[in-house]
């Protein structure tokens, strides 16, 4: 868990892109049942880079594709409707 927190703070601090910074999903709701996981960072939305939070609050159509940088890796999420459940926070790379 300390790992996982140091690594969460080091997303925060110094983001590897701009994005959404996921702190958590809650199991059961939307967000966690379309894949999003804490610590993924949230790097485009349909082909948009660098989506805001306020991008990922809206009631998305269905077919949405999320890029999501985890682990090193890039990986797209499909989702639709609302992200339920899901606290997240703005990056920015400087």
């Amino acid at each position: 868990r300390v790992v996982a927190a140091a690594r969460h703070a080091m997303l925060v601090l110094r983001p590897p892109a701009s994005g959404v910074l996921v702190d958590w999903a809650r199991d059961g709701e939307s967000a966690s049942r379309a894949g999003l996981k804490k610590g993924d960072l949230v790097i485009g939305l349909n082909g948009k880079s660098a989506p805001s939070r306020d991008d990922l609050r809206a009631d998305l159509p269905a077919g949405s594709k999320l890029s999501v940088l985890r682990g090193g890796s890039v990986v797209t999420i499909e989702v639709s409707g609302r992200l339920n459940g899901l606290r997240a926070r703005s990056v920015e790379r400087k």
